[in-house]
């Protein structure tokens, strides 16, 4: 036990003189995290507005109406200051606003009188989607004042010959009857297009569910928070198993192997050197998840010591997989094309939750989402964390198998 820790010892102080390493392994997956997190964090930012500024040269019908209808508080979009058109193109020119919309005069009239009229839009070069969103109402309104003509084509005329459009407005009784067979047209298109497909009953409404009351499962965050942390010691698991290759060539193991205890205390040392460097890795995202996700004190305990366990296990197969090979140089590209594809499906990328049913199923038979799997049962899906227990020894059991193999491999490792 005295030569274990002793080994142990020497590879964390090793390991602490080279601490860019390490960072690289727990910078990866929070990283990704990031990432994810800016993809996926629900909407709690402001919404993008579009500033327009108007000049209504008219002062009529039409300007009151887009005003009304882009200004309207389901049109949340839309910011409109009234400005001049000196004022208007100034600050439009010096990037001040989305967008210039300038209403001609006699506006009004031309609609009524379906006469052609021009309208100016001008847009911030240095905004891309603002403007365009500007021009696509735009686009939108001239459709509406369009099809309005069509639809009410006789009316409007009629306005156009008695209504002093000029002086901008209509007065009550023809704003009144024009009201009126809008309301008509509006009825015989809803007979002709919108006919009663279904029965409605009235029934009495189930009482309603206290939403606080109703369990309430793990966020997309929360269910990647576990997978995060076993990538973090999966990389490291496939980083530190090449120091196999640096005792190989310093004749450390040779001459290890030539000692009644053999290199048992070695390999055990480095795995214990494992288990404490990864433990410290696991606190400290224990003690993250726990101020971040509330996860209570049995939680954090869980996250603290039970992926530790885990990662001894993958680093004892890494060692395995070292020892299998004829060069470093082929260890770590069979360690990296193993690493990923168990990453990829074992749900440290994307939650096993979200994947399809076949490729979920896949994902849960492998190592780490086997682990995984267990983890996330007790601190998102109420299971006792005595649960743990039995796999906590399975984990343990297959260290001890993979330690032996190793062992056994180690002779002609050394030979090669």
């Amino acid at each position: 036990m005295r030569f274990i820790l002793k080994f142990a010892w020497k590879d964390l102080l090793r390991s602490s003189r080279d601490p860019l390493v390490f960072l690289i392994w727990i910078g990866i997956p929070l990283g990704i995290g990031l990432l994810l997190n800016l993809a996926f964090a629900g909407g709690g930012g402001t919404a993008p507005t579009v500033e327009l500024l108007l000049v209504d040269e008219d002062q009529s019908l039409i300007g009151d109406l887009f005003e009304e209808v882009a200004g309207h508080e389901r049109a949340k979009l839309f910011q409109i200051e009234t400005v001049s058109r000196a004022d208007g193109m100034e600050r439009i020119g010096r990037g001040d606003g989305s967008a210039l919309l300038i209403l001609p005069a006699g506006l009004t009239r031309a609609v009524f009188r379906m006469e052609a009229a021009e309208l100016e839009l001008f847009t911030n070069p240095s905004q891309r989607v603002l403007p365009r969103i500007a021009e696509e109402a735009l686009l939108a309104f001239v459709d509406l004042v369009f099809y309005s003509q069509r639809a009410f084509s006789e009316r409007m005329s009629g306005f156009a010959e008695t209504a002093r459009l000029s002086e901008g407005a209509l007065s009550q009784e023809e704003l009144d009857a024009f009201s009126e067979e809008v309301a008509e047209c509006a009825a015989l298109l809803e007979e002709m297009f919108f006919p009663p497909l279904i029965e409605l009953a009235a029934t009495e409404p189930e009482p309603a569910v206290d939403e606080a009351e109703e369990p309430k499962g793990p966020s997309f965050m929360e269910l990647m928070f576990p997978g995060f942390l076993l990538m973090a010691l999966c990389f490291m698991a496939e980083g530190l198993s090449t120091d196999l290759w640096r005792e190989r060539d310093g004749g450390t193991l040779a001459r290890m192997i030539s000692t009644p205890g053999g290199a048992l205390p070695l390999v055990t040392g480095k795995l214990a050197s494992g288990f404490f460097l990864m433990l410290a890795v696991s606190l400290a995202s224990a003690l993250i998840g726990a101020s971040t996700y509330q996860l209570g004190l049995a939680v954090t305990l869980l996250f603290a010591l039970f992926p530790p366990l885990a990662g001894v296990t993958f680093l004892a197969g890494f060692f395995l997989l070292q020892v299998h090979t004829s060069s470093q140089k082929a260890g770590n590209l069979l360690g990296s094309l193993l690493l990923f594809p168990l990453l990829m499906a074992g749900g440290s990328f994307f939650p096993i939750e979200v994947l399809p049913g076949w490729l979920a199923t896949i994902g849960r038979l492998t190592p780490n989402g086997w682990v995984l799997g267990h983890l996330k049962s007790v601190a998102f899906y109420d299971a006792s964390p005595a649960t743990l227990i039995l796999p906590a020894l399975v984990l343990a059991i297959l260290a001890g198998i993979l330690t032996k193999w190793i062992l056994l491999r180690l002779p002609r490792f050394i030979g090669s």
